[in-house]
Formats: structure tokens, C-alpha cells, sequence
């Protein structure tokens, strides 16, 4: 029953990380287009986060039997969002709907990615639906969203966008939910602790995917055409370096180090994007983004692996707290920066921030060296 449950979770992913994918990389210059300024676009970002990160708490706390459930309301807040897309303009109502549908879908998606795998397989499960299927949908989304925006215009994007979630709907029916069995109790240990400021880190890290690397890359390439163009390129060189990458990853022995290498490596690829200056340099630099992107989410099996099933679903919301606080962090270069359109100063910075994260994991890879953590052998 299991299995079935994370095939259809996977077809599931494939549909909404496609609607994702077609639609994600053009949102910031739609913003601009219709009329936002840089800072309302970082107030729509910031609405956004603080719901993805406040409001599962509340789920997990008044809403235990639905938890699971509510994936299926994230992705017809998915449709919602979309649809006020093509009406709306005003950041805050489209920060709160794009901020529900994130806060409901990932949380549940999170504890289920757990609760239906084991130790020995999660971090292969996790490689492909975190960084495999969603490569796939990559490769073809941001080119097939550059056509949709030339030839026809963004609300088709929004109308494809939505078609593409139903589907996904579909799909997330035949999932079998269970209630949450579990105490509402923050594990209160340094490995908490440490995990916690790896995660805020990484937040500040990837944010740049919300707002500074769309508009980076529309710069570069001239067109929405060519962007979606540029951008599946450099998925796919991404795909070919995942697919060794992930290949090797499965080792459990190494996924510590590997989660070391991947967000250290992330963190580089930022320093790296503050002198890029065109397009072929950004394609070199994507060999450093596919290596980092394909171990980076060991991070969340390794988040799984050194707590009891009991914890998953506590673990699940303060992952989203976590990442709430560090991107909100990033929104301070990212207004210093980005309101002059520097982007070598935003990547710059971003990128040495986010190189302290090296000190918390070698901490973590210290205590799992000693002994002194090890994965949960109940877990299987």
C-alpha cells in the first residue's frame, strides 16, 4: 500500500514541479511587467515566507488528523494563485495565496516523503523527488513557459499553470493519508540546534532562486524566449552532473559528507554568479549548481534519519521555520542590492554568508564521527 502511495506521490511531484517549472523562473519579471516595484516584490516575497513558515506550526497544532491531508488544498491553492495572477496586482493578496498554497502543500509532502520511506531508501527517494523529478520537469518547463510568454502571452502561461495542477490533483487522491500520532514537542538538544542554523543557512542560500537569479538571468539573456531557453540548458548540464552525483550519493555511509559538499558548494556557486557576465560563464557555472544541487537534499534525509518517526512530523514545520527565518535574512541584501540592480554585490555577499554554514557541519559531521548521533535503527 506503501508503494503505491509513493507512486502516486510521485506523479503527484511530477505535475506540480512541471506547473512550477513552466511558470516559476518568469514571476519576478511578471511582477515588474505589471507594474510592482522591486520592494513590493520583496514585501509579496516576504508575506509568502512568514506563512510558510508560521502556519504549519498551527496545522501541526489544531489540525493533526488533516495534516497529511492538506496537500491536496496546497495544490488547489496552487490553482488559486494562478488564477489571481491573471487579475491581481496587489503583493499583499498575492503574497497570502501564494504563501497558503507553499505553506500547505511542502509540510505535507515533507512528513509523507518520511513517513513512506526508511532509512536505507530515503535518500535515494529524496534524490528523485526533490532533485530527479523535478530536473525532468526543468529541463522542459522554462523552455516551453519562454514559448507560451512569446507566442501567446503570460496569462496562457497561468491557464497552462493550472491545467497542469489539475492533473497533479488527480493524482494526490489516490495518496493515502494517515492522521498525526505525535507529541507537539520541539526536540530540545544541541543536534536541534545545530540542524536548525544549517537550515536557516541554506534558506539564505537558496533564496536567491525568489527573486535575484530570475531577474540575473532575464538580463542576461535579453527575452523570455531565450531565458526559458538558457534556463533548460542549464537544467539539463545539471540533470547529466546530478545523475553521476546522485548515482554515488546512495551510499548512506557518506551522506554526511555529502550534504557538506553540497551546500558548501552551493554557497560557491553564489560567489561564482558575482562575476559571471554571460551566458557561457553562466553555463560553467552550472556545473558547480548540478553538483551542489544533487547532494544538497541529503540535508533532509540526514534531518530524518537522526530523529524517531514520532519527531517527523515536528521536524517537518520547524524545517519550514527554519528556512522562513533564513530567507527572510537574504530579503536584507536582496533590497540593498537588488533595488539598483547590482548583482554582483547581492551574489557576492549572499554567497559569504552562506559559507558559515561550512562551521555547523562540521560540527554535525564531528558528532556523527564520535558516535555521539546515528541514525534511528527503528526506521529500518
Amino acid at each position: 500500500m506503501a508503494d503505491k502511495s509513493l507512486l502516486s506521490l510521485t506523479l503527484m511531484v511530477a505535475f506540480q514541479s512541471l506547473a512550477s517549472a513552466v511558470t516559476g523562473i518568469f514571476l519576478p519579471n511578471y511582477y515588474l511587467q505589471i507594474g510592482l516595484s522591486i520592494n513590493q516584490i520583496i514585501l509579496l516575497i516576504a508575506v509568502t515566507m512568514l506563512l510558510v513558515g508560521l502556519l504549519p506550526i498551527l496545522t501541526l497544532k489544531f489540525l493533526p488528523r488533516y495534516f497529511e491531508k492538506l496537500i491536496v488544498v496546497g495544490i488547489l491553492l496552487g490553482m488559486v494563485f494562478f488564477a489571481l495572477l491573471i487579475f491581481v496586482k496587489s503583493p499583499i493578496i498575492l503574497g497570502i495565496a501564494w504563501g497558503l498554497t507553499l505553506a500547505t502543500f511542502w509540510p505535507s509532502f515533507n512528513l509523507l516523503l518520511y513517513r513512506l520511506t526508511k532509512v536505507k531508501n530515503r535518500g535515494l527517494v529524496v534524490s528523485l523527488l526533490y532533485v530527479a523529478v523535478p530536473t525532468v520537469t526543468g529541463v522542459i518547463g522554462p523552455f516551453v513557459g519562454g514559448l507560451l510568454i512569446h507566442f501567446s502571452s503570460f496569462n496562457t502561461l497561468f491557464l497552462v499553470g493550472i491545467a497542469l495542477l489539475a492533473v497533479a490533483l488527480a493524482f494526490s487522491l489516490k495518496v493515502r493519508y494517515e492522521p498525526v500520532v505525535s507529541d507537539f514537542k520541539v526536540p530540545a538538544n544541541r543536534l536541534s540546534l545545530i540542524f536548525g542554523v544549517i537550515i536557516i543557512l541554506f534558506g539564505f542560500l537558496s533564496a536567491s532562486q525568489f527573486l535575484a537569479y530570475p531577474l540575473f538571468l532575464n538580463k542576461l539573456t535579453g527575452g523570455f524566449l531565450k531565458m526559458g531557453a538558457v534556463d533548460s540548458l542549464l537544467v539539463l548540464i545539471f540533470a547529466v552532473i546530478s545523475l553521476v552525483a546522485g548515482r554515488v550519493s546512495r551510499v548512506g555511509r557518506h551522506r554526511v559528507n555529502f550534504t557538506i559538499i553540497g551546500l558548501v558548494l552551493g554557497a560557491v556557486w553564489l560567489v561564482i554568479m558575482a562575476f559571471v557576465m554571460n551566458v557561457p560563464e553562466l553555463v560553467a557555472a552550472s556545473v558547480v549548481s548540478g553538483v551542489s544541487g544533487a547532494l544538497v537534499f541529503m540535508l533532509f534525509a540526514l534531518y530524518g534519519d537522526f530523529f524517531k518517526r514520532g519527531q517527523h512530523a515536528m521536524l517537518v514545520v520547524l524545517w519550514e521555520l527554519f528556512l522562513m527565518i533564513g530567507r527572510l535574512l537574504n530579503l536584507i541584501p536582496t533590497g540593498v542590492y537588488i533595488n539598483s540592480f547590482n548583482f554582483s554585490g547581492y551574489f557576492l555577499v549572499s554567497g559569504a554568508v552562506s559559507l558559515t554554514v561550512i562551521i555547523p557541519l562540521l560540527l554535525l559531521k564531528r558528532m556523527y564521527k564520535n558516535k555521539s548521533i546515528a541514525a534511528d535503527a527503528a526506521q529500518g
